[in-house]
C-alpha cells in the first residue's frame, strides 16, 4: 500500500515512548553526579521526595512528548516539489525543503526504537552542518516509502540538469 505524502502527517503514536525516554535519559545524564550526591546524603525520609520529584518529572516529559507529537507533521507540496515539517511546542517551526536540495536520506533504528518498532528518518540538506529535518519516529513501511520517493525525486532532478547543460553547449555549438 503506497501513502499519500501530500496530506500531512505525524509520527508514530508509539514514538511518544521514544521520545519520553531519550530526553529522560538526557535529563538523567546531564544530572547523574548532583543525583548521586542527593541519593547518598539523603536521609530515608528524603528518599520518597526524591521518589515523587523523579515520577512527577516523568509524568512532565511524557506529557511534552504527547504534545511534541501532536503539534509535529509532515508532508510533501508536489505542486511546489517541497518536502514540508511543522513542529514546535511553544514556538512554531515551519521547515520548507525544496526537494533538488536533499543530498541524503538515512533511516536509522536505537535499540529502543527496535523494541517498539519504529525508525528515525533523517534528512541532510546542502548549505548545514547537521540534519535538516530529523523524524524521531516513523513506521518501518512509511520510512521506506518517503525515503525511496525522496531519494527519486533528489536522482530524477539531478538527471534533467546535464540534459541543460548539453542543450547549452549544443546551442553555443551552432
Amino acid at each position: 500500500m503506497k501513502h499519500d505524502f501530500s496530506i500531512p502527517q505525524r509520527q508514530s503514536a508509539v514514538g511518544i515512548v521514544s521520545m519520553a525516554t531519550s530526553t529522560t535519559y538526557k535529563i538523567i545524564k546531564a544530572s547523574f553526579f548532583p543525583i548521586i550526591a542527593l541519593l547518598v546524603k539523603s536521609e530515608a525520609h528524603t528518599l520518597k521526595y526524591i521518589a515523587l520529584g523523579f515520577v512527577a518529572l516523568l509524568c512532565i516529559v511524557v506529557f511534552f512528548s504527547y504534545l511534541w507529537y501532536k503539534n509535529f507533521t509532515f508532508y510533501l507540496d508536489q505542486n511546489r516539489q517541497e518536502f514540508i515539517v511543522k513542529k514546535g511546542i511553544f514556538s512554531k517551526k515551519l521547515i520548507t525543503i525544496h526537494l533538488n536540495k536533499i543530498l541524503h536520506v538515512n533511516i536509522n533504528q536505537s535499540f529502543l526504537q527496535k523494541i517498539i518498532g519504529v525508525y528515525e528518518l533523517k534528512i541532510d540538506t546542502a548549505g548545514t552542518e547537521k540534519n535538516e529535518v530529523d523524524i524521531k519516529a516513523i513506521d518501518g513501511i512509511l520510512a521506506n516509502q518517503l525515503s525511496t520517493y525522496l531519494r527519486n525525486q533528489t536522482k530524477s532532478e539531478e538527471s534533467q540538469i546535464p540534459l541543460e547543460n548539453e542543450n547549452v553547449e549544443s546551442a553555443k555549438a551552432l
